[in-house]
């Protein structure tokens, strides 16, 4: 399997037939059976090695059996199970997309098409399938723990305040019209009266809650589990933290949702970046505010002092449910000195989607956020309609349709900000012409600068009559062949990667702005040609490329090691980092929050 390597396209995935290893059993597999195969990936475990796109593919398939298991009606519904994926799980897939050709694709509607066709071959077995779908899963996978048909429900009873919360056991079942539906649990002693084994069956998993919950124990002894109870806030904590345990026995347990995102934990917020720096770069310095918040709302000393006296358990604060840990409370109280002070811009992005927690610990609740200036400026850069329009060049002979507007100001905006630029949009919504707006801007401002354009030696002709037809006044001249000497006087100086690797010269000068085009010439770090570029003093980098990234992401690292150097950490700490990627999706989402300010991708499909 991990030698197969696939192409995503608008209506799916396919293999990638130019690659010799495609020979695999698992390529033939794929090619005979493509969504049972896809099915198929979802059991397996421990896969390695795979490329970026087989790995999302896999994660896919994963998340989609995993709800599949996790479905308490599962043994009822059978061949008429129907799964699809929550607005939750929408949003974790979407984000851990990896870098791979063709990704730029998937949105949830993709998603959603691939689970239909997963969800269909699960059916299809079904219907010829004799035994148990616990039996069906179990072949599938030893390890997989399939979800018993009992339903633990936790909800708020706001009119009671002695008992402010609310339980109910329940299991599914068919009603008369064969619809499957959730019952009380009673309902199964009266549905189940002439079959005790299906009684015993359906209420063994119960025994072996007991044993983890003296709250559950009880409710069996005294019968009460059979019917509605009500809680106090103490019973109900021990029951939230009992789910891990309760929900590792096959029972899947309904809980408020401000307990399951652990909204009502306290945690420490480190603000960066809340007001505008006094110069802007990857050295700007930039305040660190940090505050004990819960549900995004800020504690006072005081309410922070209540806490401390209050019983350990749940509170009601701020109209909401506080969890009260006196321990957790005074360690993040002292830690909060840690991240009092300033940090640089270059910092703050790597410990905000780059850290790889070790100095951060995740149960004590320490989330870094983007304070208003910092996460305003990045806004933009990721949609760069919001930018402020910058006026065209007075000179510029042509004009620019809205998306290409949007990337010239795009560009105008890293220049100011001082960070390198990924132009990224698909072959043919004019790339050449967007830096051309943008170098006729810097011409106009600075005529007497210098800009370093390096392209492949077919498409000098290309830029020559696009500088001509667009940029008439704008000046430049091709390095090329026995024509090795810079012009002073020029403001662009056009040549080729043979060149630029051969004339060390061009190292010689701080250039006002370095241009790659098709910069995927420089993927590859280790190679002459990369390191040469690479040497190039500038203050300002852009690099044009209709595939930013491939299958491989030390592509991506040498990309930006070229635009921001030290973004990314160093080649070995980037290699590191990716090998946490397949073990940790959410360190996917991380660097895809990192770059994706850096990089603009427009397709012309969208």
């Amino acid at each position: 399997m991990k030698q197969i390597n696939f192409i995503f396209t608008k209506n799916g995935f396919h293999i990638d037939e130019t690659k010799e290893e495609n020979t695999s059993s698992w390529a033939i597999l794929f090619k005979k059976y493509k969504y049972s195969a896809l099915y198929e990936l979802g059991f397996e475990n421990n896969l390695k090695g795979l490329t970026p796109s087989a790995f999302y593919l896999y994660q896919l398939s994963q998340k989609f059996v995993e709800l599949l298991s996790n479905r308490s009606e599962l043994e009822v519904a059978r061949e008429d199970t129907k799964v699809e994926a929550s607005n939750e799980d929408l949003e974790y897939l979407m984000s851990i997309i990896p870098f791979a050709i063709g990704t730029e694709f998937i949105d949830e509607k993709w998603i959603q098409n691939l689970f239909e066709k997963l969800n269909n071959q699960f059916c299809l077995d079904m219907k010829s399938y004799k035994g148990t779908v616990q039996m069906y899963l179990q072949e599938k996978s030893q390890d997989l723990k399939v979800a018993k048909r009992i339903y633990f429900h936790l909800v708020e009873n706001e009119e009671d305040a002695d008992f402010p919360f609310a339980f109910l056991a329940t299991y599914a079942t068919k009603d008369k019209e064969n619809r499957i539906v959730h019952m009380p649990l009673k309902h199964a002693l009266v549905e189940y009266k002439n079959d005790q084994e299906q009684l015993l069956n359906l209420l063994s998993c119960l025994n072996v809650v007991a044993q983890k919950n003296t709250l559950i124990a009880q409710y069996m002894e005294t019968g009460d589990l059979f019917h509605p109870i009500k809680l106090t806030s103490k019973e109900a904590y021990s029951l939230l933290k009992s789910v891990p345990d309760i929900e590792a026995c096959g029972i899947k347990c309904r809980v408020p949702n401000w307990w399951k995102k652990k909204y009502s934990s306290v945690k420490i917020n480190v603000n960066i970046g809340d007001t505008k720096p006094s110069m802007f770069g990857f050295d700007s310095i930039l305040s660190l505010q940090p505050s004990l918040i819960v549900n995004g709302r800020a504690l006072t000393k005081k309410e922070i002092s209540e806490l401390l006296k209050m019983e350990e358990g749940l509170a009601w604060l701020k109209g909401q449910w506080v969890e009260i840990n006196h321990n957790k409370l005074q360690q993040l109280l002292g830690q909060m000195e840690q991240y009092d002070g300033t940090i640089t811009l270059k910092e703050a992005l790597t410990k905000t989607y780059m850290s790889n927690d070790d100095d951060i610990d995740v149960d004590m609740g320490i989330q870094i956020s983007n304070g208003k200036w910092l996460r305003d400026i990045l806004g933009k850069l990721k949609n760069p309609s919001k930018i402020k329009n910058k006026a065209q060049p007075k000179y510029l002979n042509a004009t620019l349709r809205p998306y290409q507007k949007s990337g010239y100001n795009w560009l105008n905006q890293m220049n100011d900000l001082g960070f390198g630029a990924c132009l990224a949009d698909d072959m043919g919504l004019g790339k050449t012409l967007q830096v051309i707006s943008f170098l006729e801007k810097m011409y106009e401002k600075k005529k007497d600068g210098h800009v370093l354009l390096i392209v492949p030696a077919s498409l000098l002709g290309n830029w020559s009559k696009e500088i001509d037809r667009f940029a008439p006044k704008m000046t430049y001249y091709i390095l090329h062949g026995k024509n090795n000497i810079v012009h002073e006087d020029t403001f662009i100086t056009i040549t080729t990667y043979g060149m630029a690797l051969r004339n060390e010269f061009l190292q010689d000068r701080v250039w006002d702005c370095l241009i790659l085009d098709e910069a995927q010439a420089i993927k590859n770090p280790a190679t002459k040609q990369t390191r040469a570029i690479k040497k190039i003093p500038s203050h300002m980098r852009i690099a044009m490329t209709g595939t930013p990234i491939e299958n491989d992401l030390s592509n991506l690292w040498s990309l930006f090691d070229f635009l921001n150097k030290g973004l990314l950490g160093s080649a070995s700490d980037f290699k590191e980092y990716t090998k946490k990627v397949q073990a940790y999706p959410e360190y996917m989402t991380k660097l895809k929050m990192m770059v994706s300010p850096f990089i603009l991708r427009r397709l012309k499909s969208r």
